[in-house]
Order: C-alpha cells, then structure tokens, then sequence
C-alpha cells in the first residue's frame, strides 16, 4: 500500500516539476511576447496580410485596365482620322463641321 502511494505522489511531483520547468515557463514566456507584445503582433500581422490582400487586387485591377488601355491606344494609332475628327474635331478643307451640344438646363425660381 505505501508502495503506491509513494509512486501516485512521484507522478504527481514529475507533473508539477514538468509544469514549475524553468524553460517550459521561457518558452510560454516567448510565446506570449511574441504574440501580443512585439512589434510583429498577431494584430498587426493580420493587419498586414489585409493590406497585402488589397494591393494584390489593385494590382490586377490596374493590370486589366493597362490591357484596356493598351488596346484602345493600338486602335487610335491605327485609326489616327478618327480621333482627330472625334476629340479635336478635325476635318477637310472641303468640309463643314456642325458641333451639337446638349441644351443645358435652366431652373427658373419663383419668389
């Protein structure tokens, strides 16, 4: 009988001696520096990783609209007339140009 007691109290000594170990309580010590105090915080880790997130979708987004813009360049360049008739409204010597512009619209008010 006192042979098994002697060995539950051994047990019970190796799991507070295990918990008390001076480089487990560094260790969660570390953990919890890292974690929460650092400057590379979990908070401002995810932080970062949203940011990352955000410049990545920007990034295609511009890259979709470089290839817009690209084409829409190719087609100008072949079609030099037509921008010039269409923006700048270009024309022959022989040709009259009418410009309609939409009637800007008046409020009236009562007094």
């Amino acid at each position: 009988m006192s042979s098994t007691k002697s060995g539950k109290s051994k047990a019970r000594v190796f799991q507070t001696s295990w918990v008390l170990n001076k480089f487990v309580l560094t260790f969660l010590a570390f953990v919890v520096w890292i974690s929460f105090f650092d400057h590379s915080n979990l908070r401002s880790q995810h932080k970062m990783s949203q940011t990352l997130d955000e410049m990545e979708a920007k990034i295609s987004h511009y890259r979709d609209k470089l290839q817009v813009v690209k084409q829409e360049h190719k087609d100008l360049a072949n079609n030099i007339e037509k921008l010039a008739r269409e923006k700048y409204n270009f024309g022959a010597s022989n040709e009259d140009i009418f410009i309609i512009e939409p009637q800007k619209k008046i409020h009236e008010r009562s007094r």
